[in-house]
């Protein structure tokens, strides 16, 4: 029962972490390659030094032109090779387990505990521990796809594409040179392609699905640009042009200072930019004052203390409403003549 606890662990943390891709081609890493290595390949490779005869009887002679056909024995090296493409699949679902049951035991110590900020706290790191999990998950794939590419290139270089069934030796101790013959060749010449094909197919897989990996992560990136330039926008639109006094208030910008930059700025830069842009801005400062001036000509006269014509030319009425004080004024002022009832 404890194995299949464990198994069914992995299997969970499988489905859990890994894609359409990496699920199909853990299938085939089962099913193609262990199961049938187990069970077709033990069979039959397991006389095939015996059933390797080579038409002599000088002692070791067989066994260097053996060593001379198979460096390795190919059912050895897929045998190494399938040890080898375990270790980045149990590393990153070990870590998967690890990350899980410690987000589990803070999640149970955070309901026992019923503190929201511990909670807040918690859902941060469950995320960053499941961004972490998804670059463990890209670095297994590019693992795979390296061993895959590496296995292809190393049983190309060892036995090709076929297996012949008559081999010329010339070593010591062979007094001449033998023929040797290998057993069922033709049923081994078909198993290699096979296992062959199983590799090719299981490296495409890794690399489409790294392929893949990439353009989803670089769309969830551009996915949140778009949402930030959503939110700015959004947030500049609802902003009044009070608020935005305000916040020119608040931060120093105000227009006689830029346009004293700007002023600086020509004597260095000349640009018609510059020039441009400083012309706006005296256009500004002169109807921002010119709407001031007839702002207060217009409460002054609606409230009876003053004449407009007086403001408008640069005097300032007293605040009592007497009489206007500042420059002298040379307009005269017509006074309306009282009828004698």
């Amino acid at each position: 029962m404890g194995e299949l606890n464990i198994l069914g662990s992995f299997l969970g943390t499988i489905n859990t972490h890994s894609t359409m891709l990496g699920r199909l081609w853990l299938s085939i890493f089962v099913f193609c390659r262990i199961v049938v290595i187990g069970t077709v390949g033990d069979n039959l490779y397991e006389d095939e030094q015996e059933q390797f005869v080579c038409n002599t009887l000088q002692p070791g002679c067989n066994q260097v032109c053996y060593d001379q056909a198979f460096p390795i024995s190919q059912y050895r090296f897929w045998v190494f090779q399938i040890v080898m493409l375990s270790i980045p699949v149990m590393t990153f679902l070990a870590y998967s387990i690890h990350i899980d049951e410690k987000v589990k035991a803070e999640h149970e110590n955070n309901t026992c505990l019923e503190d929201v900020s511990q909670s807040e706290r918690t859902q941060k790191w469950r995320r960053r521990k499941q961004h972490r999990t998804r670059q463990a998950y890209i670095v297994q794939v590019f693992v795979k796809l390296l061993l895959e590419i590496g296995g292809l290139l190393s049983h190309y270089y060892i036995y090709g594409f076929t297996i012949n069934a008559h081999y010329t030796c010339l070593r010591f101790p062979c007094p001449h040179k033998v023929d040797c013959f290998v057993s069922r060749p033709a049923e081994k010449r078909i198993f290699l392609l096979y296992y062959f094909s199983v590799n090719i197919l299981s490296a495409f897989i890794c690399f489409i699905e790294l392929q893949w990996l990439g353009l989803k992560r670089l769309k969830r990136f551009l996915n949140a640009s778009q949402r930030t330039a959503r939110k700015l926008e959004s947030a500049h639109d609802s902003v009044t042009p009070l608020q935005t006094s305000h916040v020119d208030k608040y931060m120093n910008v105000t227009l006689e200072e830029k346009r004293k930059m700007l002023e600086n700025r020509k004597h260095i830069v000349t640009d018609t930019n510059v020039h441009q842009e400083m012309a706006d801005c005296n256009g500004t400062l002169a109807e921002k004052n010119v709407g001031e001036r007839d702002s207060t000509a217009n409460y002054v006269y609606s409230s009876g203390k003053g004449h407009p014509q007086n403001l408008s030319n640069g005097s300032r009425t007293d605040p009592r409403g007497e009489k206007p004080y500042g420059r002298r004024q040379h307009s005269s002022i017509v006074v309306p003549a009282h009828g004698h009832g």
